[in-house]
């Protein structure tokens, strides 16, 4: 067999430090982790969530958008504009309460006519 001779080389510290990189290195990329909120990821995970959230509560609930958003637009403006016809509809219950009056106090006229005339 043949004799195989190996050789040991020994370093000292400044030596090894010049020659191995013993930073660690990592065997996966690492990515940067990149701030994804936009109002197009609210409004995408809006419509993806929008039958679990719930209807009523203090807090993540329909009821609660719409008491935050409420605070931006004024929806009193919309009850302004709303007021008139509610106005408008109380006058024609009001109307139409008078007509079934009258038309019961007809029908009971016309019902004592006929009870008078039959006798």
């Amino acid at each position: 067999m043949a004799k195989i001779r190996m050789r040991k080389k020994v370093l000292d510290k400044n030596d090894f430090d010049k020659s191995i990189d013993s930073s660690f290195k990592s065997f996966v990329t690492i990515q940067e982790e990149v701030e994804t909120d936009s109002i197009q990821e609210f409004f995408r995970l809006y419509d993806k969530f929008y039958y679990e959230i719930p209807v009523e509560g203090d807090n993540n609930s329909h009821e609660f958008l719409i008491k935050e958003s409420s605070k931006l637009i004024q929806l009193d403006q919309t009850n302004e504009a709303i007021q008139p016809l509610l106005d408008e509809i109380a006058v024609l219950r009001e109307r139409i309460l008078l007509m079934q009056q009258n038309a019961i106090e007809d029908t009971i006229e016309i019902s004592n006519l006929e009870a008078n005339a039959a006798s």
